[in-house]
C-alpha cells in the first residue's frame, strides 16, 4: 500500500512513514526523509533555544538523566565499548591533539587534582606503586638507575658506564627481592 507525502508530493510505501496514532491509517503526514530534513532545519534555526531547554531539563532532572544513561550504558556495554575503540582507532591523532590541548590549558588544575588525590588516597597509591614495581622489576629504566647512581655516589652522568648501570640494576633487584622475602617471612 502506498501513501502520498504531503511535503514532497511523492507516493511512497507505508514503511517510509513514521507511525502516528492520531491519523486514520496510523502513519504520519510526511515521509521519513522529509521529516528528517525538517528536523535538521529546525535544529539549525533554533540551536540556542534547544540547548537551553535541554540544559534546564538536565538540571531539573539530573538524577533521572544519569540513571537513564547508566542503565543504557550497562545494557549496551559491549557495543558501546566496541564503538569507542573503533572511534579511538579512527580518530587517534585528533583525540591525542585534543588531549594535549586540554592538558596544556588545564595543567595547573590537573596537577592540583592529582596531588589532592594522592594525599587523600596515600595508602592506595603506595599499594599500587609497590605492586607496579614488583611486577616490573625487570624493566628498571636506565634513567631511573642513573639517578640512583648519581644520588648515591655523587658522580657525574658522563662518568657512568653501561656496566655500572647493569651492576646497579642487579643490586636494586636483589635489594627488592630481599625486601619481598622479609615481608613474606614476617607474615
Amino acid at each position: 500500500m502506498k501513501k502520498q507525502c504531503s511535503k514532497c508530493g511523492e507516493w511512497k510505501e507505508l514503511e517510509e512513514f513514521n507511525n502516528d496514532k492520531k491519523s486514520k491509517d496510523g502513519k504520519g503526514w510526511e515521509c521519513k526523509e522529509c521529516r528528517s530534513i525538517r528536523s535538521v532545519l529546525y535544529y539549525r534555526n533554533n540551536k540556542d533555544i534547544i540547548k537551553t531547554k535541554t540544559k534546564n531539563y538536565y538540571v531539573k532532572n539530573k538524577q533521572k538523566c544519569t540513571r537513564r544513561e547508566n542503565d543504557r550504558y550497562h545494557q549496551n556495554k559491549k557495543e558501546i565499548s566496541i564503538k569507542r575503540k573503533i572511534h579511538r582507532r579512527e580518530n587517534k591523532e585528533k583525540i591525542n591533539y585534543q588531549d594535549k590541548l586540554y592538558y596544556q590549558n588545564n595543567k595547573i588544575k590537573k596537577l592540583i587534582s592529582c596531588k589532592k588525590y594522592k594525599t587523600n588516597n596515600r595508602e592506595k597509591v603506595n599499594q599500587w606503586s609497590n605492586e607496579y614495581m614488583k611486577k616490573n622489576i625487570k624493566y628498571l629504566s636506565d634513567w631511573y638507575v642513573l639517578n640512583r647512581i648519581t644520588n648515591q655516589f655523587d658522580i657525574k652522568r658522563s662518568q657512568i658506564t653501561p656496566q655500572m648501570i647493569q651492576i646497579k640494576r642487579k643490586q636494586i633487584m636483589v635489594h627488592r627481592a630481599l625486601k619481598q622475602f622479609k615481608e613474606v617471612i614476617n607474615e
